[in-house]
C-alpha cells in the first residue's frame, strides 16, 4: 500500500477510534478525577441549557404563587439596622395575614433572644423588691418582643428556619420531623446526615408548626444548580424551607417516599405530595426550576407591608417568603442565570417548582443514550472525515453537534429530561478537531508562514530555531506578561525640516541599522518604526523569562550607541541625535492582528500604553530612560534605581511609581535623593525643599532636583487638602 495513502487515510481512522475509545472510558470511569472533570463539564452545558430555555420574565407576577416580601435598603433605612425588634416582626406577619397571605415563611434563623429589656427588668425585681410581683411581669408582657412575635407565629400559619450542620452543636429546638409513607426506611442509610443545628429560640420553635432548613448546597464550583429538600437528622428527616411551605400551601400532613434497590441498597429516588410526583436524588436534592433572571418574582418591600401600601394583589392567596437583597445582609448565590441571585428567590423557584410540578430530571436511561451516541457518531466521523476536506470536515462536525444539541433541547423543553450530552459532544469535538489538524499538517506550511510572518520582526537566527518547532509559537492572540520599550527622537521635526527626503532617508537609516541590531542582540522583537519612533517587545513570539532586564540592558546600550553617533553625525555635518526612552512590563495582549487586507505581529494593552507615556515624561524630568514599577520589580537588586515620581499618567486613572535605571552614579548622592524624595512624599514640603535645593547646587544639570524644588515651594504656599504624594500629567 502506498505509504502516503496509509499516512492520509488508516492512520486517522485509527487515531480517531482510538480517540472514540478513550471518550468511552472517560464516560463509563468512576475514578475522582474522571467525574469531576465530567460534572465540571456538564454544568457548562446545563447553565447554557437553562440560561437559553428560561421563561420570558414579563409573565404575569401575580400568578405565580410566591411573593418574596424584601428587608431591602429602604425597609433598613425607616426601620433601623437588622436585627429588628421582634414586634415589628410579629405586626409584619399579622399585617401580611390581615393582607390575604395563606402561609409566612421566615428565610431568616432567629437563633437569639432579642429583648435585653427584659434580662434587666429580672436583674432589678431581684436587687428592688419595692413593687409587687405582678408589677413586674405586666411589664415584661407589655415589652417582651420575643413573646409577641411567638404569639404571632402560633396564631398563624408560619414557617421558620433552621440550619444543619456536621460540627455536633446544638442551638435552639427543632419541631417534629416529617410524616412520611414509605414502605422501607433503608434509604435513609445513603443519605448524607447532619449532627448539628442551630434553630430558632425555643419559645419560637414551640409556636412554629414546622421548621424548614435553609443550608446552601451549590456545586463544587460554587454555582448553586441544586437544591436539598430532605435532610437526615438523628433518624428522622426534615424538610427544607421549599418542602415545609410547599406542604402548608397544599395542606399536605405527609409525604409519600420512593426509593429504589440497587446492589442490596435502597437509594432515594421521588417523593409525592398528593398527586404531584417530585424527582429527587439519592442526596436529597432536585434540580432548581428557575424560571428566570433574577427578581423575576415579585417582591415587595417590609415598610409598604407595614404601611399598607403593598399591592394586594402580590400577597392575596400567596405563600410569602421573608428574606432580604439588602448589600449589608448579604444573601446573595451565584446560579446558572445570575452571578448575584438571592438566596430567598432560590427558595422561591423551589417552592413554584413542586406547586406547579416543573422539576426535570435525569432519568437512568439517558446514560444509555450517551454511550450510544458516542459510539454511532464515534465510528462514523471517524471513516467519513479522512475523506473529506478541512471545510467539509467542518461543516460535517458542525451538523452533528447542532443534531446532539437539537435533541437535547427537545428532551430539556419537551420532556423535562436532561441527558448531560457533554461527552457526545466532546467525542465530536475532538475527533473533528483531530482531523482537521491533521489535515492542515499534511498539507504543511508552517515553516514558510514562520518565516515569512516573523522574519522582519526577530533575527535570523531566531526564526530558524522557530521554523524547526512551529508548534511551539502562536499567531493567534494571547495574553502575557512582557516588556515594552519606545525610543523617540527629540527634536525631530525641526531636524526633518532641515534636511531633503533623501538625506532624511539616509540619516534615520543610519540611526536605526545599530539600533535594531541592539534590539535583536538583547532578545527583542521589532514592533514597529513609525516616523522617528522605534517600538519594540521582550517575551514573545520568543518565550523570556527575563524580558524586564533584557529590555532595560538594551535601553543603556541603545543610548550609548546614540551618544557615539551624535558624535559621528556632528563630525559628517550632519544634525546630533538624541532619545528618549519608556519601559513598561506587564500584561499584555501579543498576536497577528490587523485585517484579512494588512496584519501585523504586535502588542496591545493599558501596559502598552504606560510605555509610551514613560517616553513621553523623559523630557519632563529631564532623563533619557524611565522605567515602570513592575519593570523595576522584575529586574530587582541586579540594577539601581532612581524613583522619580508618583504619577497619574493621561489616560490612567491608578497613580503608578516611575524610575530612572541608572548605570553610574554617586551612592551617597543617590541616597540623598530619595531621603529627599521621602520628606516630599510624607508631605514635609519645607523640609524637602531645603534638601532639594542642596542636590541642585550640587549638580545643577539634573532637571529632576529643580522640579522637586519647585514642586515643595508651590505646595508649601498651597498644602493639599489630602496628600497621596501623587503628580498628575495631563498631557501624553
Amino acid at each position: 500500500m502506498d505509504r502516503n495513502l496509509l499516512l492520509n487515510r488508516i492512520m486517522p481512522i485509527i487515531i480517531s477510534l482510538l480517540i472514540m475509545s478513550g471518550m468511552i472510558t472517560f464516560y463509563l470511569s468512576d475514578g475522582t478525577l474522571a467525574k469531576s472533570l465530567r460534572d465540571r463539564l456538564g454544568w457548562i452545558i446545563y447553565d447554557l441549557r437553562m440560561s437559553t430555555t428560561l421563561q420570558d420574565i414579563n409573565v404575569d407576577k401575580t400568578e405565580l404563587p410566591v411573593t418574596i416580601v424584601d428587608i431591602d435598603e429602604a425597609s433598613l433605612a425607616e426601620l433601623g439596622h437588622w436585627p429588628w425588634p421582634r414586634d415589628i416582626l410579629a405586626e409584619l406577619t399579622e399585617k401580611l395575614v390581615e393582607q390575604g397571605a395563606i402561609l409566612v415563611a421566615y428565610d431568616v434563623l432567629f437563633a437569639e433572644e432579642q429583648d435585653q429589656a427584659i434580662k434587666l427588668i429580672d436583674r432589678y425585681q431581684k436587687t428592688h423588691q419595692t413593687l409587687e410581683p405582678r408589677f413586674y411581669e405586666d411589664i415584661k408582657n407589655a415589652l417582651d418582643g420575643d413573646m409577641r412575635f411567638a404569639q404571632s407565629v402560633a396564631n398563624n400559619e408560619v414557617i421558620l428556619s433552621v440550619v444543619f450542620s456536621n460540627s455536633g452543636f446544638t442551638k435552639g429546638k427543632l419541631s417534629r420531623p416529617l410524616s412520611i409513607v414509605t414502605s422501607d426506611k433503608q434509604f435513609m442509610d445513603n443519605m448524607p446526615k447532619m449532627n448539628g443545628f442551630i434553630s430558632s429560640t425555643e419559645q419560637l420553635s414551640n409556636a412554629a408548626n414546622y421548621v424548614g432548613f435553609i443550608n446552601a448546597h451549590p456545586d463544587a464550583d460554587g454555582i448553586m444548580r441544586r437544591a436539598r429538600l430532605l435532610q437526615s437528622y438523628n433518624g428522622e428527616l426534615y424538610p427544607s424551607l421549599s418542602l415545609a411551605s410547599s406542604m402548608g400551601f397544599l395542606l399536605a400532613d405527609n409525604l409519600t417516599i420512593f426509593s429504589d434497590k440497587i446492589s442490596n441498597s435502597r437509594y432515594l429516588q421521588g417523593i409525592q405530595l398528593f398527586d404531584q410526583y417530585i424527582p429527587i436524588d439519592s442526596n436529597g436534592d432536585v434540580l432548581i426550576p428557575y424560571i428566570g433572571p433574577a427578581y423575576t418574582f415579585p417582591y415587595v418591600s417590609v415598610v409598604d407591608v407595614l404601611n399598607e401600601q403593598a399591592d394586594t394583589s402580590l400577597l392575596e392567596g400567596k405563600i410569602i417568603l421573608i428574606g432580604s437583597t439588602a448589600a449589608s445582609l448579604s444573601d446573595f448565590r451565584a446560579t446558572p442565570t445570575n452571578s448575584l441571585y438571592p438566596g430567598v428567590e432560590a427558595h422561591a423557584s423551589v417552592i413554584n417548582g413542586i406547586i406547579s410540578n416543573s422539576f426535570s430530571a435525569q432519568p437512568e436511561w439517558s446514560h444509555g443514550i450517551n454511550f450510544v451516541l458516542i459510539i454511532s457518531a464515534g465510528i462514523f466521523l471517524s471513516i467519513l472525515l479522512p475523506l473529506l476536506s478541512p471545510a467539509k470536515q467542518l461543516l460535517c462536525v458542525l451538523l452533528f453537534l447542532c443534531g446532539i444539541i437539537g435533541f437535547d433541547y427537545w428532551l430539556w423543553v419537551s420532556k423535562n429530561f436532561m441527558i448531560d450530552s457533554i461527552v457526545p459532544i466532546l467525542n465530536i469535538i475532538l475527533i473533528g478537531t483531530f482531523n482537521m489538524a491533521f489535515g492542515f499538517i499534511i498539507n504543511s506550511r508552517d515553516r514558510l508562514q514562520l518565516k515569512s510572518m516573523f522574519g522582519q520582526y526577530v533575527p535570523p537566527e531566531l526564526v530558524e530555531q522557530m521554523s524547526k518547532n512551529p508548534g511551539e509559537f502562536a499567531m493567534d492572540g494571547q495574553r502575557k506578561e512582557m516588556s515594552v520599550l519606545f525610543s523617540d527622537i527629540r527634536s525631530f521635526t525641526s531636524i526633518s525640516e532641515g534636511l531633503t527626503a533623501a538625506n532624511l532617508k539616509q540619516w534615520l537609516n543610519a540611526y536605526f541599522t545599530p539600533i535594531t541590531e541592539i534590539i535583536f542582540n538583547n532578545k527583542g522583537t521589532i514592533d514597529k518604526y513609525v516616523g522617528d519612533m522605534v517600538m519594540a517587545f521582550w517575551g514573545a513570539p520568543l518565550d523570556d523569562d527575563d524580558h524586564a532586564y533584557h529590555s532595560v540592558i538594551a535601553a543603556f546600550t541603545m543610548l550609548d550607541k546614540t551618544e557615539s553617533l551624535k558624535a559621528q553625525f556632528l563630525s559628517e555635518g550632519k544634525p546630533a541625535v538624541d532619545v528618549g526612552i519608556g519601559i513598561s512590563s506587564g500584561e499584555m495582549n501579543v498576536g497577528n492582528m490587523g485585517s484579512q487586507y494588512r496584519r501585523s505581529y504586535t502588542v496591545l494593552g493599558d501596559t502598552v500604553n504606560l510605555g509610551s507615556r514613560l517616553e513621553s515624561l523623559t523630557k519632563f524630568y529631564g532623563v533619557k530612560l524611565i522605567v515602570s514599577a513592575r519593570t523595576r520589580e522584575l529586574i530587582g537588586e541586579r540594577l539601581s534605581f532612581r524613583h522619580l515620581d508618583k504619577v497619574k499618567v493621561k489616560g490612567k486613572e491608578e497613580p503608578v511609581d516611575i524610575y530612572e535605571p541608572l548605570e553610574s552614579f554617586d551612592p551617597a548622592e543617590l541616597e540623598q535623593y530619595h531621603n529627599s524624595l521621602k520628606l516630599y512624599l510624607d508631605g514635609d514640603f519645607a523640609a524637602a525643599e531645603i534638601a532639594f535645593t542642596e542636590l541642585h547646587k550640587k549638580d545643577p544639570s539634573k532637571i529632576v532636583y529643580s522640579l522637586y524644588q519647585e514642586r515643595c515651594e508651590e505646595l508649601k504656599q498651597k498644602p493639599p487638602a489630602q496628600w497621596q504624594g501623587v503628580f498628575t500629567h495631563t498631557t501624553k
